[in-house]
């Protein structure tokens, strides 16, 4: 049914409007009250006019397979008068379709400007769509492609012009940020440091441990993101410090490294890796006094990688053997007797000697950074694996949700990471400082509410140990900065109590706020300024032309798409789960669910019947996985691992 639009219907039309914008808000507003929608033709100094959506043809590069446009003839105009003020002009009157539902078009479901700040705010905080809709109870109005379009505007509007990369490091710039970043010779971004104040200073009074672990899938140009991360007092650990990499050789980690010094000013006491060689070799050259740990989960990986398969040609139960023995020798608290039985297992195993190979060209050669008899000698805070770094890998990649995103997306997604890790850390420490636990006895008295719960209950696990107590080798001191079972059992014989001098300064729950130079920037200027007087005009200029540049970061180019480290071909685009590594291929557990109560796969927690079994079997002990060691059906678990450090 055509519609044509009558003298009263127009006449409701003002007829003069001050501005040329208050004349087309009122045109879009009569229209919409009438059933249709307008969309502007042409706009001019002294004219507007408008067409209905509906009017015109199909363009040429649309989308040949449908199509709203039926050549309607509608037209209004609006003129801009002598005095001044605008007037509206019906030029033609028809419509040639019915009424436009306000569902069936964009215009008549739009928003205020007030719901779009909303929609963006919420999905900046990682709500989806679709409880957006339900959020701001719009189901009625809005669709999920709607929202989508709102976030793709207001991101354009925040670019205001500017490339992703500019975005983000002038957000860097604007939140007091330290940030290194570096270009390439076509100056597209190649490498990106930063960290946030407040992780900076939550390091510098827990600096005693910094774990470093790259993780991969965060952002669509393929960079591996170097992750470290720290220990603080109540046992929770935090993301320290980010690096965007082009690549994973010794020099993109000599960078990460070196903009990590240049940004924290001292070496970390401990830094524990993974095995990968070129963050040790670039480890060893730019934290030449660090002591330095291998992650011992992942070194019985590669183990399994590259010995199962020399089993499994010729005799394969035999690999569990060979694997129980490593694993009792890596344990061993003494350096003689952890020579003499690596002989002894080298000798048993020579019948094997393309895995005894591999253990002696690529394992033993690290033994000082991994086996206990040399760990056991510094303090490490029982960060003998990198599994805290990757328990935050996968906390990150929950805010970032998609492979795709750009940097400067995958940046503000970790950002909120990062604040929700802070945050959780102080309400903690806050909450222990008022907090009794009735489980610590007199002994502990002058400590409660002074040294963290993680600490204590640490304490209290020794406090427990089987009687007699076997010879002190003070391997628990040195490791956790705390009180063993030995000193406490003296302290108890003249009826003493714990000191808070006794714990480490690690797990004090009051910690003294380390500051920067206040006068930094007052130093730094007097060097400028004296440099300026004793160059003359030329020094003074080259300076000031170098000060501008510093925080224009207009030339910098997007990165370029990194070659991956061969990820196989079905790997997904969007999804941040990491690919299978080598050692679940040789397992054949790529793909396949592991259950997080007994440790078996091809089941979850929900359909485990472990319970059952253990009840029925008691002689066969728990299929459980230790989670320091790594060894199913071990009959330990990682509070229990004979890889802890004991007395």
């Amino acid at each position: 049914m055509n519609i044509t639009i009558s003298a009263a219907q127009f006449s409701i039309l003002h007829p003069l409007y001050n501005t040329k914008e208050d004349l087309v808000d009122a045109i879009k507003t009569w229209a919409k009250t009438l059933g249709f929608y307008l969309s502007k033709d042409k706009s001019e100094k002294d004219i507007v006019t408008f067409l209905c959506i509906m009017g015109g043809r199909q363009k040429l590069n649309a989308n040949p397979m449908r199509t709203i446009k039926c050549d309607c003839p509608f037209k209004i105009s609006g003129r801009r008068q002598k005095t001044g003020k605008w007037k509206a002009l019906l030029t033609n009157s028809e419509h040639n379709h019915p009424a436009i539902d306000a569902f069936s078009v964009s215009q008549g479901r739009a928003i205020s400007e007030d719901l779009k700040d909303n929609v963006i705010r919420l999905h900046n905080c990682l709500v989806t769509p679709r409880q957006i809709v339900s959020f701001l109870d719009l189901t009625t109005t809005v669709s999920n492609r709607d929202i989508y379009n709102i976030v793709a505007k207001g991101k354009k509007k925040l670019l205001n012009g500017r490339s992703e990369i500019q975005c983000l490091l002038e957000q860097f710039q604007a939140l007091n940020c330290f940030f290194r970043h570096k270009t390439d010779e076509n100056a597209s971004l190649s490498h990106l440091f930063w960290a946030f104040d407040s992780q900076i200073q939550l390091f510098k009074t827990h600096s005693l441990v910094l774990m470093a672990d790259c993780t991969y899938k965060t952002n669509r140009f393929k960079m591996p993101l170097l992750h470290f991360v720290g220990l603080s007092n109540v046992g929770k650990s935090f993301s320290v410090a980010f690096c965007f990499m082009k690549s994973e050789t010794k020099n993109d980690y000599i960078w990460a490294l070196k903009s990590w010094l240049d940004c924290f000013l001292q070496s970390p006491n401990v830094l524990v890796t993974d095995h990968e060689e070129a963050l040790i070799y670039a480890s060893s050259e730019v934290f030449p006094t660090s002591h330095q740990v291998l992650c011992i989960w992942h070194m019985n990986q590669n183990i399994l990688k590259n010995c199962k398969p020399i089993f499994s040609d010729v005799e394969p139960n035999e690999y569990d053997a060979f694997y129980l023995d490593w694993n009792n020798l890596v344990y061993i608290n003494s350096v003689e007797q952890f020579e003499l039985e690596y002989q002894k297992f080298i000798f048993n195993w020579s019948r094997y000697p393309r895995a005894v190979s591999y253990i002696q060209r690529n394992i033993y050669p690290f033994k000082e950074r991994f086996v206990s008899a040399f760990t056991s000698n510094f303090r490490h805070l029982g960060s003998v694996s990198t599994s805290r770094a990757e328990g935050l890998n996968g906390q990150i990649k929950r805010y970032i949700v998609s492979s795709r995103k750009d940097l400067l997306g995958s940046a503000n997604a970790i950002k909120l990471a990062v604040d929700n890790q802070i945050n959780e850390i102080k309400i903690l420490v806050e909450q222990e400082k008022i907090t009794n636990y009735h489980r610590f006895g007199p002994l502990f008295s002058r400590v409660t509410k002074k040294i963290s719960r993680f600490a204590l209950d640490k304490v209290l696990e020794q406090l427990q140990l089987d009687r007699p107590l076997r010879n002190c080798t003070g391997s628990f001191n040195r490791v956790y900065g705390l009180p063993c079972a030995h000193i406490m059992e003296s302290k108890i014989l003249v009826e003493e109590k714990l000191e808070v001098e006794d714990f480490c300064s690690q797990w004090r729950l009051f910690q003294e706020r380390i500051e920067s130079p206040t006068n930094e920037l007052d130093i730094q200027l007097v060097r400028l300024k004296g440099l300026a007087e004793h160059g003359g005009i030329n020094v003074s200029r080259s300076i000031a032309g170098q000060l501008e540049k510093i925080g224009d970061f207009s030339e910098i180019n997007n990165p370029v798409v990194s070659k991956g480290k061969g990820r196989h071909v079905g790997s997904s685009n969007i999804s941040t789960r990491r690919d299978p590594s080598g050692f679940e291929y040789v397992e054949g557990t790529h793909g396949l669910n592991r259950c997080r109560k007994c440790g078996d796969l091809g089941h979850n927690a929900r359909t485990c019947i472990a319970e059952v079994f253990v009840a029925a079997s008691p002689v066969e002990g728990s299929q459980r996985k230790c989670g320091v060691c790594g060894i199913v059906g071990s009959g330990h678990n990682s509070r229990t691992c004979p890889s802890r450090p004991n007395q």
